[in-house]
């Protein structure tokens, strides 16, 4: 028997990706916190 997986697809980060895929200039990258974490950040 086949295990489910309750996870929902992450859609704010696809949609995040396809907006900067159309304007690049309003999404940037920055470090967020200690952590080393590399986040997408709007303008």
């Amino acid at each position: 028997m086949e295990k489910m997986r309750f996870e929902s697809p992450d859609l704010t980060s696809e949609n995040i990706e396809k907006i900067a895929a159309l304007f690049p200039s309003v999404v940037t990258e920055k470090s967020h916190g200690g952590g080393g974490r590399i986040r997408s950040s709007r303008h």
